[in-house]
């Protein structure tokens, strides 16, 4: 993912890890839902990582505290629990 300030890819990082953690409900993921949940082939959440690199000095869990304070995309326990 590429973006202007890595919000989006840092939210998308968080989220998923916080629902792979079972932190947040799978609310937005249509798949999860009936009926797609029935699916069959779809993969589950646990087998998903992220990596990558910045420009920006610091790393993943610097971002998500600086999104959290700016944006609040994510309650602080739940950035906390992840990072």
């Amino acid at each position: 993912m590429i973006g202007a300030r890595g919000t989006i890819a840092t939210a998308t990082a968080v989220g998923t890890v916080a629902a792979q953690k079972g932190l947040l409900p799978l609310e937005g993921v249509i798949t999860a839902l009936p009926p797609l949940d029935a699916t069959e082939g779809l993969p589950s959440l646990d087998p998903i990582r992220f990596g990558g690199c910045d420009i920006r000095p610091g790393d993943l869990g610097e971002a998500a505290l600086a999104c959290g304070s700016t944006v609040g995309v994510f309650a602080r326990p739940v950035l906390e629990e992840v990072v």
